[in-house]
């Protein structure tokens, strides 16, 4: 990271105007090619989109990062902090009534919630008709969920859940 004075000299605005520009050369023509090949032996798809277009198509960025343990910044409208996401490879096992109930979707399962907050039957009717005529189109996907869902439960093991099998959103 640079850190040059607001006032610069000739040579720090050089490296200042300098330095994007050779990031974006490596970038483009190193890191990204590496990537690539990484994805494609990694999901074992032999053609994947250039990380290029990726990145020129990008419309929403999540980032691992919360305000209480950062100094103060703006973002872009999309960009979104969700501080605290921690990625394990391993949850416990889901308890069998779950496991059981997730495996009887044909397609996987989709978990819903709206947390403490949000009560689904305060909702105005005509969204919780559209949310439940949108859920009814995927009759091979077990629902579940923390209200008024078919298999209802007040706990739910979040992170085995989140890292589970046949899941198809979260």
């Amino acid at each position: 990271m640079m850190h040059f004075p607001t006032k610069m000299n000739f040579w720090q605005r050089a490296v200042a105007a300098l330095v994007p520009l050779v990031w974006k050369v490596y970038k483009e023509n190193w890191a990204f090619p590496h990537l690539e090949d990484m994805m494609k032996k990694g999901l074992g798809l032999e053609k994947v989109p250039k990380f290029v277009e990726i990145e020129a198509n990008t419309s929403l960025v999540f980032i691992n990062s919360h305000w209480s343990t950062e100094y103060p910044r703006s973002y872009p409208p999309n960009v979104i902090p969700v501080g605290g996401i921690a990625g394990h490879s391993k949850g416990k096992p889901l308890p069998k009534n779950l496991e059981d109930f997730i495996k009887k979707g044909k397609d996987g399962f989709i978990y819903v919630s709206f947390g403490t907050v949000g009560e689904f039957t305060k909702f105005d009717p005509e969204v919780r008709q559209a949310f439940v005529n949108t859920l009814h189109k995927f009759p091979n996907i077990q629902l579940f969920g923390s209200q008024h869902i078919p298999f209802k439960r007040s706990y739910l093991p979040m992170f085995s859940l989140r890292n589970g099998f046949r899941k198809r959103t979260f």
